[in-house]
């Protein structure tokens, strides 16, 4: 989208967001905290199922013991204190397993987070500062991998925004602040709360808990206001399909902060569905169960994945079809519009050979020349498929900028797999290069139709080959 809006003449910055300061971040750190207990045969209590379940954790703590002990890590040294932090888990576990066996399996799913948050209390309080090094630590392996995925990938953000910089520049009280002058926030049961239904929420929502922790949606209010007070004329948000309830919500906070609301736009993103061999593969990320993106780029090239991705609307589930992706078909979209771009460069190479061009000195001085011809001659293009050809070139410019203000990015896809069908049919009823009159005119439409596929593939980041 950014590439689209770039092409149209748009000022475009990229940013990702990391949610690095919340509960998220602390259970993914006790996580990697139970795998080196674990590692150091302290205790050997299966990890608790609502947390971080992926073997990516595990490798995160061999790498970190490989560099321990040159304090390369940033961590620290736990010969003190394996011994009463096993204890303490240990105790931990066996009182939830007591209470388990009494209480209903609701009961049970409140108290397996009550001890998760209990889990986390040991380690912060044993570890002190040596567990905010080694959150850091967890925190920049997990980023450098996703921009490391990214890269392959093809994506490069402008900005990489921590949650945790709004409470060290003091941004998060500004805001709180703001909101309490405005009379849209207020204290209740030791708690701050944003008058959210005032704006037609169905209830009033947490900004800072009783215990004087920020919030997530207290957090990302702080964010927003942040994207606004840097001075963007529109903000676009990405966000997963299950927040659509998040949207108005976050949107009404910017207008409580005397924002406008109609600079924002939230895009909802489903979930992609890996296909293989028909059958659907599970995925969880708590539960790590998942495949990870450089794994499904390897499998099917950067090409096809970019492609499958961008060929449907965002707010639509998508069931990517691994065996398609990898298949050389006119099944598969992104082999048929990359085919189309390869016939049209096979046409200009033979076009040396066919004797048609012979008057100039080099190629590129005959193809210059016919091409002036084939302008001259485009009356020529009289066959119906050729007018659509040329009706259907004349909808590029339209399609993008209709992108530039719905961000549909599937309806460049879309188009691109139209043209390239039209062009596949033309190009199979016609003989292109012979004598005659048409020759020129011809060409000249075959350059356009290559011309624009290569353009929408450059935009969507996907290569468009010479030769297939």
């Amino acid at each position: 989208m950014s590439k689209i809006l770039q092409f149209i003449g748009h000022e475009v910055d990229t940013e990702f967001y990391l949610n690095d300061a919340g509960r998220q971040m602390n259970i993914l750190t006790a996580t990697f905290l139970w795998r080196v207990l674990q590692q150091h045969k302290i205790i050997d209590i299966p990890l608790p199922t609502n947390m971080y379940q992926g073997d990516y954790v595990s490798q995160m703590v061999a790498k970190w013991l490989e560099t321990a002990a040159t304090n390369d890590s940033g961590g620290c040294s736990f010969n003190a204190i394996l011994a009463p932090v096993g204890n303490s888990l240990q105790e931990i576990i066996n009182n939830q397993a007591a209470a388990d066996a009494e209480s209903a399996d609701a009961e049970s799913a409140d108290a397996l987070e009550k001890q998760l948050d209990e889990i986390i209390s040991v380690f912060r309080q044993e570890l002190a500062d040596d567990f905010n090094q080694i959150k850091n630590y967890v925190l920049q392996q997990m980023v450098d991998s996703v921009k490391q995925d990214l890269l392959g990938f093809g994506v490069e953000f402008t900005n990489w925004y921590y949650e945790s910089s709004s409470s060290q520049s003091g941004a998060d009280l500004k805001m709180l602040a703001k909101l309490k002058d405005n009379g849209n926030a207020y204290e209740k049961e030791g708690a701050l709360w944003f008058n959210s239904s005032k704006f037609g929420d169905d209830k009033d929502r947490v900004l800072i808990r009783n215990n004087g922790e920020l919030t997530y949606f207290g957090s990302d209010i702080a964010y927003h206001h942040d994207k606004y007070e840097r001075g963007y004329d529109v903000i676009i948000d990405m966000l997963g399909a299950d927040h659509h309830g998040y949207v108005n919500r976050i949107i009404s906070s910017m207008d409580a902060l005397g924002h406008d609301p109609h600079k924002m736009q939230v895009l909802l993103l489903q979930m992609v569905f890996l296909i293989d061999k028909g059958n659907r593969l599970s995925m969880s990320t708590r539960a790590g169960k998942f495949q990870e993106l450089r794994d499904l780029v390897a499998q099917v090239g950067v090409d096809a994945t970019r492609f499958f991705y961008l060929m449907y609307k965002s707010d639509r589930e998508i069931n990517f079809d691994v065996e398609l992706a990898l298949s050389q078909s006119k099944e598969n979209p992104v082999y048929y519009v990359q085919y189309a771009h390869a016939r049209i460069c096979r046409i200009f190479d033979e076009l040396g050979k066919s004797g048609l061009d012979k008057p100039a000195k080099d190629a590129s001085e005959n193809w210059d020349s016919l091409r002036a011809k084939g302008i001259e001659l485009l009356d020529n293009l009289t066959q119906a498929k050729e007018k659509e050809l040329i009706l259907r070139l004349n909808e590029f410019i339209p399609v993008l900028q209709n992108i530039g203000s719905n961000y549909e990015v599937h309806t460049l896809v879309t188009y691109l797999r139209e043209l390239a069908g039209e062009f596949h049919s033309y190009y199979n009823s016609v003989r292109i290069l012979e004598e005659g009159p048409q020759t020129p005119p011809r060409l000249c439409l075959c350059e356009a139709v290559g011309i624009v596929i290569k353009t929408g593939l450059l935009l969507i980041g996907v290569n468009s080959p010479e030769k297939m």
